[in-house]
């Protein structure tokens, strides 16, 4: 089934993004304006695919709650991840 000719998954898939080690995405090390986002494990894609788990250096403001869910849409519809730190 698709939407817009974008396929649609056969099941909805839960992402927690947040500050906990029990979220998908979290944000750790937080040493002043820099960050890791951590992706605890893998993510559906939108599009297809799947984003692997790892851990990506961030720099960003102190609302790193709100950065780990930006993180985790962005990495979902298929922003590359050495792409992110641009755009978050």
């Amino acid at each position: 089934m698709t939407s817009g000719g974008v396929p649609m998954p056969g099941s909805a898939t839960a992402v927690s993004c947040g500050m906990s080690e029990r979220d998908s995405v979290s944000v750790s090390a937080l040493s002043g304006e820099r960050a890791m986002l951590s992706v605890r494990r893998r993510l559906p894609v939108i599009s297809g695919g799947e984003v692997c788990v790892q851990e990506l250096a961030l720099r960003g403001d102190s609302d790193w709650e709100l950065t780990a869910l930006r993180g985790g849409v962005l990495l979902c519809l298929g922003v590359e991840p050495e792409k992110l730190g641009e755009l978050l």
